[in-house]
């Protein structure tokens, strides 16, 4: 009775046994679709961060090109205004000039004339360079706000670049913490393995000693009703290798 209780014991921790292997098998499979999760989101984030830093290069590239192209803007409108100055002094110049002239009209008028051509030219050349300064205050605020534009670009940029730097460590630190739990779950199922195999073992040994102890009680019933002894111990003998590991207790 002791040894069938003890098979029936060790038959039921079998099983238990073998649910929670069966667990473990489980909790190991999710572990490897977390990593295989974690992993395709590492790779996603790594293309979008790469594609940004990217964006940002050509973005950075263009408010390079919009700041210097500012500054050529800002020295030609220096460049216009001197130009300018020096023509209305021209211009201021020429005035007195005809104004000293025109005492004496009647004699200088040829001079009275040529005279009036260059102020018609520094007007006329004043006038170009007024409409020139325009053009130019016009590109520089168009410059002006397409830096603007190209720095809340960048700013923008870095912002989600720095975001998917994060998203990424963060996918990092989960893979880490998926891997750890992955071998956690691996050294348990191999001490699982481990107590199943002795268990079976265990199994088999009180198998083989209840088949010895089925041949004994054989052989006292056989002498105990008179049979001769090679009978009785023939009997038993003839089975005893086909029961080891295969009769199970009533």
């Amino acid at each position: 009775m002791g040894v069938r209780n003890e098979i029936a014991a060790a038959e039921q921790s079998t099983v238990a046994r073998t649910q929670e292997l069966a667990e473990v098998g489980r909790r190991l499979e999710e572990a490897r679709q977390r990593e295989a999760a974690l992993r395709e989101d590492i790779a996603r984030s790594s293309q979008e961060v790469g594609a940004k830093t990217s964006e940002l290069g050509q973005a950075e590239q263009r408010a390079q090109v919009a700041r210097e192209a500012e500054a050529t803007a800002q020295r030609d409108l220096a460049n216009a205004k001197a130009e300018r100055e020096q023509l209305t002094q021209s211009r201021g110049q020429l005035e007195q000039t005809i104004t000293r002239l025109t005492a004496d009209r009647g004699t200088v008028a040829g001079e009275v004339r040529a005279v009036e051509q260059q102020l018609q030219q520094a007007r006329e050349a004043q006038a170009a360079a007024q409409r020139e300064i325009a053009t130019l205050q016009a590109e520089q605020d168009r410059l002006g706000q397409a830096r603007a534009q190209l720095e809340q670009e960048i700013t923008q940029l870095t912002a989600s670049r720095d975001k998917l730097t994060s998203d990424v460590q963060e996918a990092g630190r989960k893979h880490a913490t998926a891997q750890a739990q992955l071998a956690t779950v691996t050294d348990d199922m191999a001490a699982r393995n481990r107590e199943f195999a002795e268990l079976d073992g265990r199994v088999q040994a009180a198998r083989r000693e209840l088949a010895e102890v089925q041949g004994q009680l054989a052989a006292a019933r056989a002498q105990l009703s008179g049979q001769p002894a090679a009978e009785a111990q023939s009997a038993p003998g003839q089975p005893g290798g086909e029961q080891t590991g295969t009769i199970t207790p009533r």
